[in-house]
């Protein structure tokens, strides 16, 4: 009914032979009726000696050279629903002494990151919804801002996607998502106990963007799971050749379609 954890790690650098890039924290789980609840502090030791310059170690800018605490919660109520709401926060002291959150003005809500989702599986259909929003303070890209910003030069938009790396801003920190706003939703029908399809959207709301996924799922034998899926990247410039790039778009993603298939092995 109730969980307490202490945990600490070390550095994920294998070269790192002190403490900095170490982790320590608590955790605790606890459930009342058909609500859970998790609790998270952690404290983020400098990924570099406390103070020091990355430059003189030949590290990207961005490479945090001082403390930073990290809070956090989850809560999941299983009603006839499931809904769930989770976040945490982030507040470096670097960006509190020097006033700006790695190259551009501290508006505080770069620290967090907070998901509400809800899910449902529709009874006698075996079909399964998923719907989240995502907020991602961290993004380099404010709002009304383009994906200029991320790169040295607006050409990236006509280098191929291969050499679009060398025209990314190195002083800025590779992050999943560029933006703040998204929302994800899927739906999986089971057509029968070994084989399942669905469709998801993984949509930018800042700049109306969105990569479209469907996908099909086959357990062939026990053990072995075959899955196909097809990408498609939909943003405004699709419709508009004079709009600005989306963040899912093929100008950005660097394809028009993409086609995968997966065989997962279970042991």
């Amino acid at each position: 009914m109730w969980k307490i954890e202490l945990f600490g790690l070390t550095s994920a650098d294998p070269l790192e032979k002190g403490v900095w890039g170490s982790k320590l924290g608590a955790a605790t789980t606890f459930s009342m009726g058909k609500v859970n609840v998790d609790l998270l502090s952690a404290l983020f030791l400098p990924e570099i000696a406390y103070g020091s310059n990355p430059a003189d170690r030949s590290l990207p800018p961005y490479t945090n050279n001082d403390f930073a605490g990290v809070l956090g919660f989850a809560v999941k109520a299983d009603i006839e629903i499931g809904l769930y709401v989770e976040a945490t926060y982030r507040l470096e002291r670097r960006a509190l002494r020097e006033g700006s959150y790695y190259g551009k003005a501290l508006e505080g809500y770069e620290g967090l990151e907070a998901v509400l989702g809800a899910d449902y599986t529709i009874p006698g259909l075996d079909l399964y919804l998923l719907a989240e929003y995502l907020f991602y303070g961290p993004g380099h890209v404010d709002w009304g801002k383009s994906l200029d910003t991320l790169y040295t030069t607006t050409a990236w938009e006509n280098a191929p996607p291969v050499d679009r790396p060398a025209l990314l801003d190195l002083t800025k920190k590779p992050l999943p998502f560029a933006r703040h706003d998204y929302v994800f939703l899927m739906s999986r029908y089971s057509l029968r106990q070994d084989m399942s399809a669905g469709v998801s959207c993984l949509a930018g709301l800042d700049d109306l963007s969105a990569l479209v996924t469907v996908f099909g799922e086959y357990e062939a034998v026990q053990g072995l799971t075959l899955q196909a899926s097809l990408l498609v990247p939909v943003d405004r410039k699709l419709f508009d050749r004079s709009a600005d790039p989306g963040e899912w778009g093929s100008t950005s993603l660097g394809f028009h379609q993409m086609l995968g298939l997966e065989a997962k092995v279970r042991f």
